[in-house]
């Protein structure tokens, strides 16, 4: 009995802090959503290490020069919005020497934003476009059809150019707009060769889709309101709780109702297996008492007196039946 206790006993105290930890749990997210903290953030994982770098973030329409005079013609092309440049020293007339994946030049101060950690993900990577099926183009080494070098030709409905960044440079002749694309690609018919250049934007098509980078300080993620935040109402809110909470309930009570059911049939059972020996062993105690026992009994009528003898009976034990 002591055993079949002792292990029920166990079942509860191992069900009963995985029933209030959830209890807890879930009555601290209702508190969450009541006191006005209903905000679910997209955090993204940073990396803290110390090293001797610093980043710094882009901001929109950061020039990436090859000179510290910021003159059009030295102009690389526009490091990508949101993402980061590694700085590699500073001039005194507010430009940064940085690098960005591997290349270096000029941003100026006011294009950047220097951060305390060192990003995942600084720089835009796996973005890639197609040329137009309807003719090919060439690749330059300078966004500029006059003044420019071509580095090599690509064949119509080229596939998968690696996009790096886009600048501003010559509009050609037929063209509509000054926009060019710096790229890196390499022909299929010589896999050793690797150019990197200006190919026109018009003579592209399916860019992919570009996206901010979300990384930033994590004190500005905490303060801020996330795009995905959600608020759940009180209904909605409590609903939830029961329903995750009330498993945990119904475990409990089982488990308690179901010790407390096998305790009182253990107890039954008990008593009525001892009644009987208990009842044979107290009759059969009696038996020898009784013999050649009298009494006396006065009778009412003429004073005379009656002796009873209580005969002798043989009875048999039942450890003589073994």
């Amino acid at each position: 009995m002591k055993n079949y206790y002792y292990k029920h006993v166990k079942s509860i105290l191992f069900f009963t802090p995985i029933f209030w930890s959830f209890l807890f749990t879930f009555f601290a997210i209702w508190f969450n959503f009541n006191t006005g903290n209903n905000k679910i953030y997209n955090l993204h994982i940073f990396a803290y290490e110390q090293t001797s770098r610093t980043y710094a973030k882009v901001n929109n329409n950061c020039g990436l020069y090859s000179s510290a005079n910021e003159q059009n013609n030295s102009l690389l092309f526009y490091v990508p919005e949101s993402y980061f440049v590694s700085i590699i020293s500073s001039t005194e007339n507010g430009k940064y020497f940085v690098s960005y994946g591997l290349f270096s030049g000029y941003v100026d101060e006011s294009n950047i934003d220097i951060v305390s950690f060192v990003p995942n993900s600084p720089t835009l990577e796996n973005i890639t476009f197609d040329i137009l099926n309807s003719a090919g183009t060439q690749i330059w080494d300078k966004p500029n059809t006059n003044t420019g070098k071509i580095l090599s030709t690509i064949s119509a409905d080229t596939k998968k150019i690696k996009y790096i960044a886009s600048t501003l440079g010559e509009i050609p002749i037929g063209g509509k707009t000054n926009v060019w694309y710096y790229c890196e690609w390499t022909p299929p018919v010589d896999a050793t060769k690797v150019y990197q250049g200006y190919v026109y934007r018009e003579a592209t098509t399916n860019l992919s889709h570009i996206i901010l980078n979300p990384e930033c300080e994590p004190e500005k993620i905490i303060n801020s309101q996330s795009s995905n935040s959600i608020k759940l109402s009180d209904a909605m809110q409590t609903t939830m709780i029961i329903l995750i909470c009330l498993p945990f309930a119904i475990l409990l009570i089982f488990a308690i109702s179901k010790i407390v059911a096998e305790a009182i049939k253990n107890k039954k059972s008990k008593v009525e297996n001892k009644l009987p020996d208990e009842t044979i062993s107290h009759t059969m105690g009696q038996v020898p008492k009784l013999a050649h026992k009298s009494f006396k009994r006065k009778r009412d009528t003429d004073g005379e007196s009656i002796e009873v003898v209580f005969p002798e009976y043989n009875y048999i034990d039942d450890d003589d039946l073994m």
